[in-house]
């Protein structure tokens, strides 16, 4: 296992190719993040650099952490935010304050796409993350998920 990793130094900096197989060793396999879905947002966010964020952060020359963002409009007359897809970083990284750096930066690309507020949506489950986006400052906001099963084959065509 590679030594113990702090926040400094760190260097944050826009994901590349070669992240990937550190990214997606860092989720754990069943939350389904391959790495056809990391690389199909890397490709996403080089379409829209103004837009959309992929960072990494490096020490001493690998890649630690990632977080993903965008900024978008919600459903329901909400402006565009800021919003946050996903934050990771390795287990030899955790409480370094690593995911504090990455947040932070990501926050400043945020600012400067014009957007004032970042949101997250967290499940209700995720204690480690809620705790970690609380930590951050955020708190909970002006809407409310809805969401409903779709039929397993779909809906029926009419006659």
């Amino acid at each position: 296992m590679p030594d113990a990793v702090t926040a400094d130094p760190i260097r944050v900096r826009t994901a590349r190719e070669d992240d990937i197989a550190a990214i997606v060793a860092m989720f754990p396999a069943a939350e389904g993040f391959d790495d056809a879905y990391w690389r199909g947002r890397l490709r996403a966010c080089t379409e829209e650099p103004d837009k959309r964020f992929f960072l990494a952060a490096e020490h001493d020359g690998r890649c630690v952490g990632a977080i993903l963002g965008e900024v978008r409009a919600l459903e329901f007359r909400s402006r565009p935010s800021g919003n946050l897809f996903a934050t990771v970083t390795s287990p030899e990284s955790r409480e370094a304050g690593i995911g504090s750096v990455l947040f932070e930066a990501l926050c400043d690309r945020f600012t400067a796409a014009g957007v004032d507020v970042v949101r997250a949506m967290v499940r209700k489950d995720e204690a480690l993350d809620m705790a970690f986006l609380r930590s951050q400052g955020m708190t909970a906001g002006p809407f409310v998920q809805m969401q409903m099963r779709l039929p397993r084959h779909g809906m029926r065509e009419s006659e």
